[in-house]
């Protein structure tokens, strides 16, 4: 169960865009099979591309369901507008 955990994890993992002019690379490490960290690229709705990185606190099975939550937390607020410091406040107080 802990292995396909991880495989399912990595699937939530965002895949780099390609954007002429620059060169994305991404690389997931995590600390044991299943941890709270992330990445995402985000389109924005003016276009842009927005980036975030995460670590939700702790390892295992728990800090991995949180984990996906905070992130398409994330990808809702942001592709509803607003700066940095607004979707951040709306994810947080989500």
């Amino acid at each position: 169960d802990m292995e396909r955990a991880a495989e399912l994890q990595l699937d939530l993992l965002a895949v780099a865009p390609v954007i002429p002019g620059f060169q994305f690379a991404t690389r997931f490490v995590p600390c044991t099979a299943i941890s709270g960290d992330f990445y995402e690229f985000i389109t924005l709705p003016d276009g842009r591309i927005g980036f975030a990185v995460g670590d939700v606190s702790g390892h295992g099975m728990q800090a991995g369901l949180i984990m996906s939550m905070a992130k398409k937390t994330l990808e809702i607020y942001a592709a509803g507008g607003g700066g940095p410091a607004d979707v951040v406040a709306r994810v947080n107080e989500a």
